[in-house]
């Protein structure tokens, strides 16, 4: 089980970075006025979303096994939104 975490890790980073990159991009040619301050705001979200993981890791009790998935896709959500 411990593999399955280390790999939702590195795969929610590389998904993170990834799907940052595409909104922001998206977010600035849909925009008026341009580039300003536009990536900050794509990581003003992903810090929410951090934020909300901790949360979600808090609310699941320690040595919970009753959803053997809900770890490990919070793990990759968490690391989706520091990378």
């Amino acid at each position: 089980m411990q593999q399955v975490r280390v790999s939702g890790l590195e795969l929610g980073g590389l998904l993170g970075s990834l799907v940052a990159g595409r909104i922001s991009d998206w977010y600035i040619a849909t925009s008026p006025g341009g580039a300003v301050g536009k990536r900050i705001q794509v990581v003003m979200a992903y810090l929410i979303g951090v934020a909300a993981m901790l949360l979600a890791f808090k609310a699941v009790p320690a040595g919970s096994h009753c959803v053997p998935s809900f770890s490990p896709s919070m793990c990759s959500g968490s690391q989706m939104c520091l990378y």
